[in-house]
């Protein structure tokens, strides 16, 4: 009976063993699927910002446009937990209106 106590034990504890390796395996594609998903984000929200304008006020209209967006170097994004902190913009004013207005 002994030996059939030890036998289980010993499957049990590959079993375990086992199961740790797939928890890391599946948490390490995990991970980098979400490293993946910040990439993607990040290359769809410079191209969603460049060549955006927005007024920012009227009479004296004043345009804002975004013409170029760079990330700081080695960002990391959670798109889980998401910040614009790193971000830098190259930004064109565009200000039309009377001498008056503009003063």
């Amino acid at each position: 009976m002994g030996w059939c106590f030890d036998a289980f034990m010993c499957r049990l504890c590959e079993a375990k063993g086992l199961a740790d390796q797939g928890f890391e395996h599946v948490e390490g594609e995990f991970k980098s699927a979400r490293t993946k998903a910040g990439q993607h984000t990040l290359k769809e929200l410079k191209k969603a910002l460049e060549g955006s304008k927005s007024r920012m006020h009227e009479k004296p209209d004043v345009d804002v446009t975004i013409l170029e967006v760079n990330f700081q170097e080695g960002l990391d994004v959670d798109i889980f937990n998401f910040s614009l902190s790193g971000l830098k913009c190259r930004v064109r004013m565009d200000v039309t209106g009377s001498a008056a207005q503009i003063a």
